[in-house]
């Protein structure tokens, strides 16, 4: 077999002998070569019979391959059987007389499956040389593997575990491998996997177990023009439920011939574009329109005749497309949408106004309905093998009934990616060779491209492709228009992996070439779709410079839609593309800092989105001080400090926008140094540092007011500075100025559906919730909330949420409120979000306290503190009260003093006259709890006063409460109060 070359899907298995070095010592040479000979003979005649390959010894050890000549979907369940027939035989078939204490002879095993490039072996090698991961970390296994065990990476044997006694799960890190192995040792066979023999030509699967979704759907649609109507329908499942298939048979339905429907979908996240299903839905009409255009194009559809839209995984929509989602809904009538989705993880599934229906797994009746289509003569057992193998998901029920089952075995992971993998492999090694070839070379074009593109980048003539037996195989389909799309982008992913490196470079430069030729259209920009194919093709052929050039363009406009995911995404890829091309000269360098500035635009507004980009700034700032540039060091200095900033790293933050500020100002660059005077008084205004930062942010905004241009667009610093300020002035119980800051900031913002409106509600509902205004609260976070779910950005829903919940569980006690303050806290820590978080693990501590979860406390106090020590204190106050009154009511009084001397020096440090009405409510709590009444008194009266000048008037409440719980004040007390009321 010449293998040169070939990459190639196996799953690998390595097995050693246990104890080899002691049986070394101990027996004779003759001997122990006949203790090796049979560990060779039981290893080689245990993997052919699981229809395997050795194609190394070495020493004590033996190296099998599963899935060549062509790979099966039950690969990584036969080498795992051949290993434990391995270790079954080995002792018995020792002939070799050995002393007790070496007997019996036992294996440690390793199993992995992955990716590998073969190429013809020699003596050296063995039969295969095996280049890839793969073997080094089925070796790896095998030397952790208990003896007598098979040690498997269990994303490679899939549910096929449930065959085999198993020990506990782990996470095993194994060196030189960044993630760890999810492993567990398999010890014994539990019971034969069923088999089948059958085949038949792939076609079309019948719908099965959803006509009660689709009715549902068809009469919530019809229902969408009454007032009472929900007008976007969510379709929510994991990949492979049935949800694209569900929006095809949405279009043949009797019941809704009079709607207009329009297909669109969202592409993954590394070739997507900005507003990609709203412009494939009008390319389909024959009717493109720019970006600008598509509100008035969808509109004027919907005036004509009730228009459906239907959109295929919305999990994939860049911001532009959800706004534009957005905007249509409020403002178009007679328009329903229905989107398919997978299940969000980072954030609530779907919005408030969208009616919901989330996608089960098939019955059994259901999956048989699907298994007959593909193997119609199949019993019983083997149906309920197959539904029970594949989880009811109909995508791999089709694929197990696809795969022809003439391997013998099957694959029972329904629903991991590496499973997957294996048995798309399996089905296209079924196929033509002529067949495969245009798989093949469709994958490297995408998820979705034109017909066109793929007969010229394949060397074919359009009209000789035979696209019926195409989507007869079940990879491809026509979707619209000219567009072809993979079925699954699960299967293009697998199928693009098994392409040869040489040979999808090579791909990816006809694709360029040829992508460049079409959209050759002479003083006519470049289409966003276009740019983005171009901007992913020259860079997965090498092509850097061009790739730089493509991705630049890309991502600006992106920006300019603010779809910052999008955005985000091409700015990285130019990065990466002019570090690859090289930065050998000054010219170089300033291009590539000056795209990182950019990509910083696109990160200030949720840094969790990018939580390791760090990296980025840093190294911008190193390339910018080699080219001697005092303009190009200070932008960079600030733009490292202003990431640090939106990272909760408030010193180094203020470090490097101090040495911004002052080579801007030696400058003379006016502009420049107003606004990093801006961001540097957030910054210290976010460390608590007001005094600092008043003067800092005033500045800023009357040099930025001075230069204002009529008709700018939206004034992001003034905005968030303004915010900013409105931040502090609440913290020291300024209610009113700040509303006024509040409001000027949303007047810069507008009607725009710029992120940087969200960024000034975070700060706004954080001084709602300080004043306890918690009807405008609700208003304000339902509103945020609205707006990150349009955009998917986790900053602001976090935010959104945890002011929410705290305001839910502060003023009625709501339990289901503390339960998403502390979601959104969680959504935060996972992904290292630090930004004036301080806030929300204090409210955390102050609520678990006060509900008796004293551990749940100690945890969030710890993360508070460790914010505190990087100068984030605003929650300290919340966090200090909650410690002292749990401290107190269990009667552990010692550390009460130290809790409020925290929360006073805090407070007097930021100057917060509202913190120090709230420790003073807190002694009056303690005085009663004690029973010093007269105190309680004083300070309960002392805080009413207080909180009544702030018109903090929900406090107020809270402190009258403790007065005339106690019954009122005494003349004595009445002297003391007078001392401590506010002048």
């Amino acid at each position: 077999m010449d293998a040169a070359g070939q990459r190639r899907h196996l799953t690998l298995l390595f097995m050693d002998l246990c104890a080899s070095s002691r049986l070394a010592e101990r027996l004779e040479a003759e001997q122990f070569a006949a203790v090796l000979a049979t560990l060779r003979r039981v290893c080689h005649d245990a993997v052919e019979r699981q229809r395997g390959r050795v194609v190394r010894t070495q020493g004590d050890g033996v190296l099998a391959i599963f899935g060549l000549p062509a790979p099966a979907e039950d690969d990584s369940f036969r080498a795992a059987s051949a290993a434990l027939e391995a270790q079954e035989e080995i002792d018995r078939a020792c002939r070799i007389p050995l002393p007790d204490d070496l007997r019996p002879l036992q294996l440690h095993s390793g199993l992995h499956g992955g990716v590998v490039l073969l190429a013809d072996g020699d003596i050296e090698r063995g039969r295969f040389d095996i280049v890839g991961d793969a073997p080094h970390t089925a070796a790896r296994l095998s030397q952790f593997a208990p003896a007598g065990a098979v040690l498997a990476d269990l994303d490679s044997l899939g549910s096929h575990a449930k065959h085999f006694v198993t020990g506990a799960q782990t996470q095993l890190s194994l060196p030189g491998r960044a993630a760890p192995v999810r492993a567990a040792a398999i010890t014994s066979r539990v019971a034969a996997a069923p088999r089948l023999d059958a085949a038949v030509r792939p076609g079309l699967t019948p719908l099965a177990g959803r006509a009660d979704v689709l009715m549902a759907l068809a009469t919530t649609i019809s229902g969408s023009a009454r007032a009472s109507g929900r007008r976007r329908i969510d379709l929510i499942g994991p990949p492979g439920v049935g949800k694209s298939r569900l929006l095809d048979e949405l279009s043949a339905l009797p019941q809704l011939a009079g709607w207009k429907m329009l297909r669109g979908h969202c592409a993954d996240q590394s070739r997507s574009r900005a507003l990609h299903p709203f412009a494939e839905m009008l390319e389909g009409l024959g009717v493109p329109a720019a970006p600008d255009d598509l509100y008035e194009r969808l509109r004027d559809t919907a005036a004509k005749s009730p228009l459906l839209l239907l959109i295929d995984d919305w999990q994939w929509a860049d911001d532009a497309s959800r706004q534009l989602l957005a905007r249509v809904l409020q403002d178009v009538e007679g328009l329903c949408v229905v989107l398919a989705l997978r299940p969000l993880q980072d954030a609530p599934e779907g919005v408030d106004a969208a009616a919901s229906f989330v996608l089960s797994p098939l019955d059994e009746l259901a999956s048989s309905q699907i298994v007959e289509r593909w193997l119609p003569a199949a019993d019983p057992y083997t149906v309920a093998a197959i539904h029970r193998q594949a989880g009811g998901v109909p995508l791999f029920v089709e694929e197990l009934a696809q795969s022809r089952l003439a391997r013998r075995g099957l694959l029972r992971d329904a629903d991991h990616p590496g499973w997957l993998t294996q048995l798309v492999a399996s089905r296209l090694s079924l196929l033509s060779l002529e067949q495969q070839e245009v798989i093949r070379t469709a994958a490297v074009l995408g998820s979705a491209f034109p017909r066109r593109l793929l007969a010229t980048v394949g060397g074919w003539r359009e009209r000789d492709l035979d696209w019926a037996a195409l989507a007869e195989g079940d990879f491809l389909f026509a979707a619209s228009g000219e567009e072809v799309r993979f079925k699954h982008g699960l299967t293009r992913d697998a199928v693009y992996e098994s392409v040869a490196l040489h040979e999808r470079r090579a791909l990816h430069r006809r694709a360029t070439r040829a992508l460049a030729a079409l959209d050759a259209a002479p003083a006519a920009p470049a289409a966003p779709a276009t740019l983005e194919a171009l901007a992913y093709h020259a860079k997965a052929a090498g092509l850097w410079g061009e790739a730089a050039d493509y991705a630049e363009s890309a991502a600006r406009q992106a920006l300019s839609a603010f779809a910052m995911d999008v955005a985000r995404r091409h700015y990285q890829s130019a990065l990466d593309a002019l570090e690859r091309a090289g930065l050998g000269d000054a010219a170089a360098v300033r291009r590539w800092c000056l795209l990182a500035h950019e990509l910083g635009l696109t990160c200030i507004f949720d840094p969790l989105a990018l939580p390791d980009v760090l990296p980025t700034f840093e190294r911008c700032l190193e390339q910018a001080r080699t080219t001697g540039d005092g303009d190009l060091v200070a932008r960079s200095a600030y733009w490292l400090g202003h990431i640090c900033f939106g990272l909760g790293l408030s010193r180094r933050a203020a470090t490097h926008l101090r040495e911004a500020l002052r080579i801007a100002t030696d400058a003379d660059n006016g502009r420049l140094a107003a606004q990093i005077q801006a961001t540097l008084g957030q910054a210290l205004a976010a460390a608590g540092d007001y005094a600092a930062a008043l003067p800092l942010m005033d500045s800023a905004l009357a040099a930025k007011q001075r230069g204002a241009r009529k008709g700018s667009s939206v004034a992001v610093g003034s905005a968030f500075t303004l915010a900013s300020k409105g931040g502090l002035l609440g913290d020291r119980g300024d209610f009113v100025e700040a509303q006024a800051q509040f409001d000027d900031a949303m007047a810069l913002a507008g009607d725009s559906t710029h992120p940087i409106a969200n960024s000034i509600r975070s700060w706004w509902m954080v001084v709602l919730v300080w004043q306890g205004r918690w009807d405008e609260l609700a208003e304000v976070s339902a509103e945020s909330a609205r707006r990150a779910h349009a955009t998917q950005a986790l900053l602001p829903l976090a935010i959104s949420r945890a002011c929410e919940g705290y305001g839910r569980w502060a003023s009625s006690g709501d339990e289901a409120g503390l339960s998403t303050l502390a979601a959104a806290v969680e959504w935060l820590q996972q992904r290292r979000g630090r930004f004036m978080t301080s806030i929300y693990h204090g409210w955390l501590v102050e609520a678990l306290a006060m509900t008796g979860d004293a551990a749940g406390a100690r945890r969030q106090a710890a993360a508070l503190f460790a914010r505190a020590r990087q100068l984030d204190t605003f929650g300290i106050g919340n966090g200090c009260r909650a410690l002292a009154l749990a401290s107190a009511a269990s009667g552990f009084h010692g550390p009460i003093a130290r809790w409020m001397a925290y929360a006073d020096r805090w407070a007097a440090e930021r100057g917060s006259r509202r913190e120090a009405a709230l420790n003073a409510l807190c002694r009056g709590r303690l005085a009663r709890l004690r029973g010093d009444h007269s105190e309680a008194l004083v300070q309960g009266a002392a805080a009413a006063y207080a909180f009544g000048a702030m018109d903090m008037s929900w406090h107020a409440k809270s402190a009258r409460a403790l007065v005339e719980g106690i019954g009122g004040l005494d003349a004595s007390s009445n002297r003391r109060l007078r001392g401590l009321r506010p002048q």
